[in-house]
Order: C-alpha cells, then sequence, then structure tokens
C-alpha cells in the first residue's frame, strides 16, 4: 500500500510506503521509498 507520493519536477517521482515484518506479537514496520527519473510526456 502507498503511503505517500510526490513529483518534485518534471521528471522526479518519489514514492514511500511502511513494509511490516516480524512474527504476530511483534511485528515491526520498515520505511520504502523509491525513486523515478522520466521524462515529460505530453
Amino acid at each position: 500500500m502507498l503511503s505517500s507520493g510526490a513529483r518534485l519536477d518534471g521528471r522526479t517521482t518519489w514514492a514511500a510506503r511502511f513494509r511490516t515484518t516480524g512474527v504476530d506479537h511483534d511485528p515491526s514496520f520498515a520505511p520504502v521509498a523509491v525513486a523515478r527519473e522520466g521524462r515529460d510526456r505530453p
């Protein structure tokens, strides 16, 4: 599930989320962030 997204300019898009790890009684959360560089599309 996507937590947040942002397009900083015409080429760069960031997305962030949390991934759950661990067992039922001891869950932990790991942040995940990705960036994509691309060209503008009309």
